[in-house]
């Protein structure tokens, strides 16, 4: 045989040993299908670990949720106990500072310490309650402007200055 002659046959068994072992290395049907079904079972396992995974990131952010609301609803029950009862919340800072809470200053006078707010200050509120009355205000808005409850703002109305 020529050299062209055998580099032609041995090709030609080196193709055919090639397609022999792809053959033989081909899955059969079964085997094809029990792959199918082992990569199926792995992508169900990733899924739920994925599914469990969210799971826990939603029940965190619903505690998270949780928790900002309840501060959210202790902020504004605060906030309404003080704006329904600016005078109690002085009372006590002043109980706890003895200091005006207005204008920071040392409360001696007992009357004052037990207001939380001092004599100066306690005039010039009394004076601008007057002052908003005698323009025409309505009490509930004197009320809301100043932050003093309606039966203190008609006893404070009712004094002589």
């Amino acid at each position: 045989m020529d050299q062209f002659r055998r580099r032609w046959f041995l090709a030609g068994l080196a193709a055919a040993a090639a397609s022999l072992r792809a053959q033989a290395a081909a899955p059969s049907a079964e085997e094809r299908l029990d792959l199918a079904k082992k990569r199926l079972a792995e992508i169900d396992r990733k899924i739920a670990e994925i599914d469990h995974a969210d799971a826990q990131k939603a029940q965190q952010r619903r505690e998270k949720q949780q928790l900002r609301l309840r501060a959210y609803e202790l902020t504004r029950a605060r906030m309404l106990d003080f704006v329904g009862a600016p005078d109690v919340q002085m009372q006590l800072a002043a109980r706890l500072w003895g200091h005006c809470c207005r204008c920071g200053r040392e409360l001696t006078d007992p009357v004052s310490l037990e207001r939380g707010i001092g004599p100066d200050c306690w005039n010039d509120i009394c004076n601008g309650i007057r002052r908003l009355a005698a323009e025409g205000e309505r009490r509930e808005v004197i009320s809301w402007l100043v932050g003093v409850p309606l039966e203190l703002l008609d006893t404070i109305l009712g004094e002589q200055p």
